[in-house]
């Protein structure tokens, strides 16, 4: 597994498919029926902790290649933007329900792996099935010009951020590497100790200069790689090289004991009669 602590290298719409469109854009997408049955290697899943107190895990081959392949042609076509997601943990308790409620927004196949996949991370992450809050679902898709890269953040309720000045984590984070197959090079997470942050800036983006004073667990983009971290950890995504037409694809869950404010684009927040 290539996750390794070191210097950084030098940098080398609305959500979906409207109603009206789902059907024909599952069609054209063609996604195979395994799409829909994720596999994972084991629940709860068996992970290393790295340096930053334990407080990072990561584990290799948690979908078939074949699952990403399929889940990165879907998520080009359907991207999930930040915050317009939030599922209540309640509702993965009945996951027909929670997939009928998906399948209003998204494609049917999308719909079921998502269900799938947070109830594998509650597994993960040992989250009471009957605990409140919920999960914060979206997903990135950046080209070699994305402005995501070099943004060194905590993921946090953005909004309430804005209003407040506060800054508020969620529990726990995951990101699970989608593609593309065969590596573009770089799109490497960095993640940082907060203790170890110096004179750089949440919220801010970095430039080359200051990338190469931080130390950072640097975790590469495989797909099917998964990795779970506590809320408040820093991090940024390191710069990619490639063609724009294989973009760096993830999917993103945040568990959240409380609901997140409200977006422009909307949160939706769905609860188990």
């Amino acid at each position: 597994m290539r996750v390794r602590k070191s210097k950084a290298r030098a940098p080398s719409a609305k959500l979906a498919v409207e109603a009206s469109s789902r059907a024909s854009a599952q069609n054209a997408l063609g996604l195979p029926t395994h799409l829909s049955l994720p596999t994972l290697r084991g629940e709860p899943l068996v992970t290393a902790p790295t340096e930053l107190g334990g407080k990072l895990h990561f584990l290799d081959g948690v979908y078939d290649k074949e699952v990403m392949a399929s889940l990165y042609i879907a998520l080009n076509h359907v991207p999930l933007l930040p915050s317009a997601l939030f599922i209540s943990n309640r509702l993965l308790r009945a996951e027909s329900k929670c997939v009928d409620e998906l399948s209003k927004r998204l494609p049917p196949a999308i719909a079921i792996f998502i269900t799938r996949h947070l109830k594998r991370l509650r597994a993960q992450l040992r989250v009471d099935r009957n605990a409140g809050g919920g999960w914060e679902v979206w997903s990135r898709v950046s080209t070699v010009k994305s402005p995501s890269f070099g943004y060194l953040h905590v993921d946090n309720d953005e909004l309430h951020r804005v209003r407040t000045n506060e800054t508020l984590c969620p529990v726990y984070g995951s990101i699970l590497y989608v593609g593309p197959r065969y590596s573009n090079g770089g799109g490497e997470t960095a993640f940082i100790d907060p203790g170890e942050l110096g004179g750089a800036r949440l919220f801010e983006h970095g430039d080359k200069k200051m990338f190469s004073a931080l130390p950072f667990v640097l975790v590469c983009p495989v797909p099917g790689r998964l990795v779970t971290f506590d809320g408040s950890i820093p991090h940024a995504v390191m710069w990619t090289s490639g063609e724009t037409d294989s973009p760096r694809v993830t999917l993103l869950a945040n568990y959240w004991s409380r609901r997140i404010s409200s977006v422009p684009s909307g949160v939706f927040m769905a609860e188990v009669n």
